[in-house]
C-alpha cells in the first residue's frame, strides 16, 4: 500500500470514528464533566470499554475539537476555574477518576448506574452539552454526578456510589480507575486536559508491555554508554 493510500485510509478511519462519536449518549460511554460557576459542560467520549482496551494514546479531539472545547469551557467560566472528572458504567463495574476505591455499598447499585445514564441524557445530538444550574437542573453534571453546584447540591452519584469523580480543577491529568465485582481497583489510564483544548487518554501498559519498556530502557542506556566511549 503506497503512502498516499495509507494516509487516505487513516484519514477516513479517523473521520468515521469522529462521526460515530458525535451521537447521543448510550449506556457504557465514558462521560467527562466540568463544573463551572453557573453551568456544567458534559462531553460523551464514546465507548469506555474501547478506551480502556486501547494500546496507545487516544487523541480525543476527534470527538470534540480543541477549539470547540475551549469555546465550551469559556462559556461556563473557563477551564482554570472548573473542576472536572469522568465516569462510566461498564457492565458490572464503574470506571471513574476518583483517587481511591469506590464504596462497595454503592459500587454496583442500580441508582448509581441510573445517575450516570441520566447525566448522559444531556447529550441529545452530539458530543457535548452545556446545562445551566438552577432550581431544577435535571441532568446537569453537578446535579447528577459531582458536588459543587450553585445551590450546593450533592450529586446523586456521590450519594449512591460514595465518591466524587471531580478531583481536579483546571488543566491537568486524572487517572481513571476500574472496579470489578470482587472490589479490586485497577488503574486503566490517564485522561488529560490541556489549557489549549487538548484532550487525550493514555492507557496503562499491559503487564507484558512493562518488560518491553524496560528492555528499551536498557537498550537506550547501552547505546548512550557506547556513544560516550566513542567520544572519549
Amino acid at each position: 500500500m503506497n503512502k498516499i493510500l495509507k494516509i487516505a485510509v487513516v484519514t477516513a478511519a479517523l473521520a468515521a470514528a469522529a462521526s460515530a462519536q458525535a451521537q447521543p449518549y448510550v449506556s457504557g460511554d465514558l462521560l467527562i464533566g466540568f463544573v463551572g460557576a453557573s453551568s456544567d459542560l458534559t462531553i460523551d467520549l464514546g465507548s469506555a470499554s474501547a478506551l480502556a482496551g486501547s494500546s496507545s494514546i487516544v487523541n480525543l479531539n476527534s470527538v470534540i475539537s480543541a477549539s470547540t472545547l475551549v469555546s465550551d469551557l469559556n462559556s461556563i467560566g473557563g477551564l482554570s476555574s472548573s473542576s472536572w472528572g469522568a465516569v462510566a458504567f461498564l457492565k458490572n463495574n464503574f470506571m471513574d477518576s476518583t483517587a481511591g476505591s469506590l464504596s462497595l455499598a454503592g459500587q454496583y447499585s442500580s441508582p448509581a448506574k441510573s445517575d450516570v445514564d441520566t447525566a448522559g441524557l444531556a447529550i441529545v445530538s452530539g458530543a457535548s452539552a452545556i446545562v445551566a444550574h438552577g432550581a431544577n437542573p435535571g441532568n446537569s453534571w453537578s446535579y447528577q454526578i459531582s458536588t459543587g453546584t450553585a445551590a450546593g447540591n450533592t450529586g446523586f452519584f456521590v450519594s449512591d456510589a460514595g465518591v466524587n469523580p471531580n478531583v481536579i480543577t483546571g488543566a491537568g491529568s486524572e487517572v481513571l480507575y476500574g472496579s470489578d465485582t470482587a472490589g479490586d481497583i485497577t488503574a486503566l489510564g490517564t485522561l488529560t486536559v490541556t489549557s489549549d483544548g487538548g484532550l487525550t487518554f493514555t492507557p496503562v501498559p499491559e503487564p507484558a508491555s512493562f518488560g518491553l519498556l524496560a528492555g528499551l530502557g536498557v537498550l537506550a542506556l547501552s547505546i548512550r554508554r557506547q556513544l560516550t566511549r566513542a567520544q572519549s
